[in-house]
């Protein structure tokens, strides 16, 4: 058995909030969005980040996922929030640890 909240598949890492002209709390924060996280991500056998075809380009998308957890448990999405980061490799970096901390305490 399972608590809900000890499984998660998919995580996505946001950062500090931004300070492009938006009122605080507005809930804009940095992210991976746009940013090919492949060089950053250390487990490549097992940890992606989600990404999509837009007219034959790939488009690299907010989240990232443990392909064996999506296959055995399904998709479980968690927001991870740290308030201190901005640089989407770090975000990749924290978000992979935690993902492989949730994947580890399921097998």
């Amino acid at each position: 058995m399972y608590i809900a909240d000890s499984l998660v598949t998919a995580a996505i890492p946001r950062g500090k909030e931004r300070m492009d002209g938006g009122e605080e709390g507005s809930g804009s924060r940095h992210n991976i969005g746009g940013w090919n996280a492949s060089q950053s991500i250390t487990d490549s056998k097992d940890i992606f980040q989600v990404t999509g075809k837009v007219g034959g380009t790939t488009t690299y998308l907010n989240c990232l996922y443990s392909k064996s957890a999506v296959e055995k448990y399904g998709w479980i999405e968690k927001v991870l929030i740290f308030d201190d980061v901005v640089l989407p490799g770090t975000l990749v970096r924290y978000g992979e640890s935690h993902l492989k901390l949730w994947v580890k305490r399921c097998q």
